[in-house]
């Protein structure tokens, strides 16, 4: 079942019977005795298939020199029993030269040729058969043309009279009741009566047994009899049916001897059995070998065997394919018809796996087919359309409007080729309907939904209420106008859509597979209205229905999850006006239930397990505070699975911050439960979802793909599959019917559990091996706690439920702090306070320029009372609870400590926290040495292990770029890094100093010193621009561009171990993004430098001097008295030079100077 049922149901109904017995007429005067009575396989396509009969190849009508007036003339009526057989066997002769295109004048003359023979030839005439059997024949190629039942009702009593009239000795009785088979298999495709395709293949089971092993026509009545097999799998289900299938179609392909002609029609029918198999039990050697067989007969490998239990065909033998696919000889009269294939056996792989290489080659493929097929040609429609979809399905993924575009263009011209009254016709209207509202969706025209609602009600408006596709056809109008109501707002709209929604569930029969999908439409459309109008007995009424359309969802299929968080949030809408308390836990219940159904996108079970975690908040209570650690201990098992399995990084990093603060509120629960380590991990992994696995290097997948390429591909694709895009809604939103194929119930509940159950077997498969014991799995805490050898690390949480710091002391013990004075609020406030001074001050860029007296001051006082509030509410309290702590230091040194906060605390100063309203306030910096952490995975030992060892400091990469580049002049200039650039040579030797100055500052420049002269320390004077979209484009301007981290992350050589910007803003995380310190000190940190020196804003141009000269001077200092590389107190003392310099004002009139200097990392 799909809650998305596609308008271009038709095109399907087609693919689902892709070798319709085709009609064959036995004339021995026209025809060699070696029928071939077969249509060959066109999968998705929306007209009945071009027949195959015989050693003829069809022929279309630019390939026939023939004088249709002269041959096919009725004007003349016969006179004789001998000129009635003539005249019948040439137009039966003609008109299966003719039978591919649509000369209808031909088809009628024909018929007219036979009905005046028929009236001269005698009941008792051995001829009497073959005429009438050819008579339906003639009848059927018009039904195929005109959509006239009539034509395939007396087609069906011809050809029934003929069974009856003849023994089964008689030689062509086999192929009589494979017409009578094939016309009442096309019956059922319209009908669809389950008694018509049984008696289909009851007639095909005669039919071989009938014909004598060795019989040159076994193989094709075996292939046909495995087709309707495969049909009635595809009503039922029954896998037993599907497996009948394939044996029979195997037995047909190991009869028919190599170079026959209908070797590739069996061939591909084979493959297209394997399709339906891989769908309905997902092994992926059946997709591969269904490629195999449906390609080109010119192109199958020679190598490849087919048996029932053998057919293999490598990855390397697939890429040979596609290869072969171009370079096969042009011309080939199948050759449209075996690429149209092929693309779309494709076509339904990317539809199970989400490949982009598939959808890109099934595009390419189904174009080629379509260039290959003339306008006249019966399948020409059909290719056009399969196509427009498979455009459609680009677009939806990729969004590329050109896509949809092209789809809508090739679906009209569908829709012009094909005749008012035609069968088809209504399926191509409603595909035609789906491209508009596609395009509606992402451009918002009216006019789009205008022409989707008149495609749609063309569609449902020309057929009766008893077809089959009647109800879908109402669903997708009702679609329609229900997307207009919310575009326009008017109320009739809704009303309609409601009343197509209701009658196409009353047309719906009971069980049927799309019957909870339009349910939960109709539920929807409900719901709509009720909160325009406000009118209880929609919301009720929605509530019945989704609660109905679960009941008909068995578990473990994926809409049940979709399902849940509908009916959910209708029963909060319904608790929100009755605050009846029952309804609160019921709304509760269904979210809770979506999280945990494990068959539901992990996509949609997060947000569910957010929305349960955001009621436990809102209701807490002992019996919801019990449930919180288990809603988040899955929840944070999600996280990566949706921002990290398969994605970029850019993609990874939009994601995660959709998810918000789900890792802070977790902890905070945690936290509440006394659980603190507990709460450092789920911390981290919130935090450091992304950075954390960039200072490994290399993302672990990659790792993965590098060392196990077919467990990476396999994990990949299953992960694609379990997220299945097409049927994500959480809110039972408007859908329309899904135009590719959709399995039953049964085969959708047995797909995701299996797809479930491989995600967790691969999981496990991949951490028995050596280096992935840990994949996909968060840090304990026993790998987080070296973080604090260097010092306490103090990790800060904010929530709105309440504030905290967890201090890292010893690998073995936490101190908790709760930060009572503290709000979420309050935090927010102190962030909007602290950017508004530094607004005031006029700071956008490195500064050259004095700040002005009014600025300055006005700055400076915002900014002194924010630090006053974070020394009182979290940096004392701090303090304060681990000044009874043992900390290793020398004597006379002050402790070192690491803060790693989040959220709103990771843009505020907590180094420079203090009073500053007197001069001998309490500050940070007069109890401790600061640094700072994005996340203390950063601080672990291996997460430096590029860095060159730091126990001398002699060898320094100076970059400068004082003036503006030409593709920048707006940057401002930096008068000041010529000094700055001066002090640092008199603390290093020329031999052991690289200087690269403006022009001579490139990229490649800066890259290649960096490879061939590996310095310890490389400082960068010049403009930073960070790129919160995507912070691997953050970059430090260079004279020719922009050097972006993701070039830097790319080095393979030793990496220095410090690293000095001495650029703008080289600290300052990004807003949007309170769970990740997403700033190029962090960034420079992934690279693999083992300690970072940069700023939280924009520093003076004056000012940068002193501090490099200072820094560089006490770092020396340190390494040559103690052996020890301490960048954080050198940084110290450098600032604390800088405040002492800065004569004739307190300190807390110069805050903007010296509080954004800041250390990262050891």
């Amino acid at each position: 079942m799909n809650l998305c049922e596609d308008e271009k149901k038709d095109a399907q109904d087609e693919y689902r019977w892709r070798n319709a017995m085709g009609q064959v007429d036995v004339l021995s005067l026209v025809v060699p005795a070696t029928s071939s009575p077969c249509l060959s396989p066109e999968p998705r396509e929306s007209t009945l298939l071009a027949q195959l009969d015989n050693n003829v190849q069809i022929k279309s009508l630019e390939r026939l020199e023939v004088d249709w007036s002269s041959n096919l003339d009725c004007k003349d009526t016969p006179q004789s029993i001998d000129q009635a057989l003539e005249m019948a066997d040439k137009s039966i002769s003609l008109l299966k030269q003719v039978e591919d295109n649509e000369e209808l004048e031909l088809i009628e003359n024909v018929i007219a040729n036979i009905q005046a023979a028929m009236e001269l030839i005698p009941g008792d005439n051995p001829r009497k058969p073959m005429c009438l059997t050819n008579l339906g024949n003639a009848l059927k190629s018009r039904f195929d043309r005109l959509g006239n039942h009539k034509d395939l009702e007396r087609a069906i009593t011809l050809q029934h009279s003929v069974v009856n009239l003849i023994s089964d000795s008689h030689p062509h009785k086999p192929t009589f009741l494979n017409n009578l088979a094939s016309s009442l298999a096309t019956r059922f495709h319209h009908h669809g009566t389950l008694e018509d395709l049984e008696y289909a293949i009851a007639l095909m089971s005669r039919a071989v047994d009938l014909i004598p092993d060795g019989h040159s026509d076994k193989p094709i009545y075996l292939k046909n009899l495995g087709d309707a097999f495969e049909t009635h799998f595809e009503r039922s289900g029954e896998l037993e049916t599907l497996q009948k299938a394939i044996a029979l179609e195997y037995r047909s392909v190991s009869l028919i001897p190599d170079g026959h002609l209908e070797k590739p029609s069996c061939l591909s029918t084979l493959g297209n059995a394997l399709l339906r198999r891989f769908e309905h039990v997902d092994n992926l050697e059946d997709i591969t070998n269904a490629i195999s067989l449906i390609s080109p007969p010119i192109i199958i490998p020679r190598n490849l065997v087919v048996s029932p239990t053998s057919v293999t065909l490598s990855r390397h033998d697939l890429t040979d394919l596609r290869r072969a696919v171009d370079l096969s000889p042009k011309g080939h009269p199948d050759e449209a018809k075996y690429l149209h294939n092929l693309g779309n056996v494709i076509l339904t792989r990317f539809d199970r796996l989400g490949g982009l290489d598939d959808l890109e080659d099934a595009i390419d493929l189904m174009r080629r087919a379509v260039e290959l097929t003339p306008d006249g040609q019966l399948t020409k429609p059909g290719r056009l359309t399969a196509f427009g979809d498979a455009l459609e399905t680009r677009f939806v993924r990729l969004g590329e409007v050109n896509d949809i575009n092209s789809a809508i263009l090739f679906k009209r011209r569908a829709v012009e080729l094909i005749p008012d009254g035609h069968h088809h016709k209504p399926g191509y209207l409603s595909s035609l309907g789906s491209a508009f509202q596609a395009r509606f969706n992402q451009g918002k025209d009216t006019k789009d939904l205008d022409n989707a609602i008149t495609a749609h009600h063309e569609a449902a408006d020309a057929i009766s209420d008893d077809h089959p596709r009647k109800p879908a056809y109402l669903n997708n109008l009702g679609s329609s106008f229900a997307r207009r109501f919310e575009h326009l707002h008017e109320l009739d709209d809704l009303h309609t859509s409601i009343t197509l929604a209701q009658r196409a569930i009353s047309l719906t029969p009971p069980s049927h597979p799309d019957e909870a999908g339009r349910l939960s439409n109709l539920a929807h459309f409900l719901s709509m209205r009720y909160r325009r109008t406000r009118e209880l007995d929609d919301l009720t009424n929605a509530i019945g229905l989704w609660r109905r359309a679960l009941d008909l969802t068995p578990d473990g299929h994926p809409s049940r999850g979709h399902l849940y968080i509908a009916l959910g949030q209708a029963i909060w809408v319904q608790y929100d006006r009755s605050y009846n308390i029952s309804h609160r836990s019921a709304a509760f219940e269904c979210f809770l239930s979506a999280a945990n159904s494990e068959s539901a996108p992990p996509s949609l079970r997060l947000w569910a397990a957010k929305r349960s975690a955001s009621f436990c908040w809102q209701n807490i209570g002992t019996s919801t505070r019990d449930k919180l650690l288990p809603i988040y201990e899955q929840t944070l098992a999600l996280i990566p699975q949706v921002v990290w399995l398969g994605h970029n990084i850019n993609r990874r990093y939009k994601e995660l911050s959709e998810i918000g603060d789900i890792a802070n509120a977790a902890a905070a629960a945690a936290i509440a439960a006394g659980k603190y380590s507990l709460a450092v991990e789920w911390l981290e992994e919130g935090r450091t979802i992304i950075w954390g696995q960039l200072l490994q290097l290399r993302n672990p997948m990659t790792i993965l793909n590098e060392r196990h390429p077919d467990l990476a591909k396999e994990l990949q694709d299953v992960s694609r599959a379990l997220e299945d895009p097409s049927s994500n809604f959480r809110d039972g939103s408007i859908s329309h019917e899904d135009h590719h194929y959709r399995p039953n119930t049964l085969d959708e509940v047995s797909h995701r559990t299996r797809l479930a159950g491989r995600y967790k077997s691969l999981l496990a498969i991949i951490r028995e091996k050596e280096g992935f014991e840990r994949f996909m799995l968060r840090k304990p805490f026993a790998e987080l706690a070296p973080a604090c050898r260097s010092g306490p690390v103090i990790v800060l949480n904010e929530h709105g439920s309440r504030c905290d710091a967890l201090v890292l002391c010893s690998p073995s013990r936490i101190i908790h702090v709760p930060l009572i004075d503290l709000t979420e609020l309050l935090a927010e406030t102190m962030r909007a306070e602290m950017a508004e001074s530094l607004t005031m001050a006029g700071i956008r860029s490195r500064w050259s320029k004095p700040l002005s007296r009014h600025g300055a001051s006005d700055s400076n006082g915002i900014m002194a009372r924010v630090l006053g509030q974070l020394w009182s509410r979290v940096v004392h309290p701090v303090l304060r609870a681990i000044e009874g702590e043992r900390f290793e230091c020398e004597v006379g040194d002050l402790p070192h400590v690491t803060w790693c906060p989040n959220g709103r605390l990771g843009f505020l100063p907590l180094h420079a926290a203090g009073d500053y309203s007197t001069e001998h306030g309490n500050k940070t910096y007069d109890f401790v040495v600061s640094s700072y952490t994005p996340s203390l995975s950063a601080l672990a030992p291996e997460s430096s292990f590029r860095s060159i060892s730091p126990l001398s400091l002699e060898s320094i990469l100076v970059v400068s770029q004082p003036a503006p580049p030409d593709f920048a002049p707006d940057l401002p200039s930096l008068p000041g890094v010529r000094k700055e650039t001066e002090a640092i040579k008199t603390q290093f030797s020329m031999d052991h100093m690289i200087h690269l100055d403006s022009e001579k500052a490139t990229i490649q420049a800066v890259l290649d010193t960096m490879d061939e002269r590996p310095s310890q320390v490389i400082h960068l004077a010049c403009h930073g621009v960070q790129d919160p979209d995507d912070p691997w484009k953050s970059a430090f301007v260079l004279h020719d561009g922009k050097l972006e981290l993701s070039r830097l992350m790319s080095k393979s050589t030793e990496i220095g171990a410090l690293a000095v910007l001495s650029a703008c803003q080289t600290a300052k995380g990004d807003v949007q993004l309170s769970e990740e310190a997403v700033h190029l000190a962090a960034g420079m940190l992934a690279v693999g430098y083992r300690a970072v020196v940069g700023s939280m804003w924009s520093i003076g141009d004056s000012d940068a001097p002193l501090v490099s000269r200072e820094l560089y001077s006490y770092l020396k200092k340190d390494i040559e008295e103690r052996g020890e590389f301490r960048a954080a107190y050198a940084l110290h003392q450098a600032v604390k030079k800088l405040r002492e310099s800065l004569k004739g004002s307190s300190e807390g009139k110069n805050l903007v100077r010296w509080v954004p200097f800041v250390h990262f990392g050891l």
